[in-house]
């Protein structure tokens, strides 16, 4: 069954390669990343129930066990929640493939939608594509 898994969520990461891939040689990806964005948000309280996802670090365990792409660690302060990745295999994928950077579009749009509604902000400190390591920290939405 594991080998099972590992094998379809390579399929996965394949795909996502693939769709890039595609919009990028269509001149459509800025595109669909807004389109997608745009659909994050709408369905993000939705995705998080069926997910029954209700805090930053259920959000993160969960990708990272269901998609296996990569394993994020979350530290947390009194001010905000930090959550790190050194492995990504959509980032490393679309960069020995020579493809454009699929962080905005499979993961930092996507986090984004659905800290926000958790109730946090999803700023990037550094990602994959750039550096050694992704960062990404939250904090809590304050409303007056």
């Amino acid at each position: 069954m594991e080998k099972e898994l590992k094998r379809m969520q390579l399929f996965y990461v394949g795909a996502l390669i693939d769709a890039l891939k595609q919009y990028d040689n269509n001149n459509i990806l800025e595109k669909v990343t807004l389109e997608k964005e745009a659909l994050q948000k709408i369905s993000a309280k939705g995705q998080l129930s069926y997910l029954q996802i209700k805090s930053i670090k259920e959000l993160y365990d969960t990708f990272s066990n269901t998609f296996a792409c990569a394993y994020w660690t979350l530290s947390e302060d009194d001010n905000q929640i930090t959550s790190k990745t050194s492995t990504c295999l959509l980032c490393s994928l679309a960069k020995k493939q020579g493809i454009k950077m699929p962080c905005k579009i499979y993961c930092i749009n996507p986090f984004k939608a659905l800290a926000k509604e958790l109730g946090y902000t999803l700023k990037v400190k550094e990602t994959l594509w750039n550096t050694n390591q992704c960062v990404f920290e939250h904090k809590k939405i304050i409303t007056k």
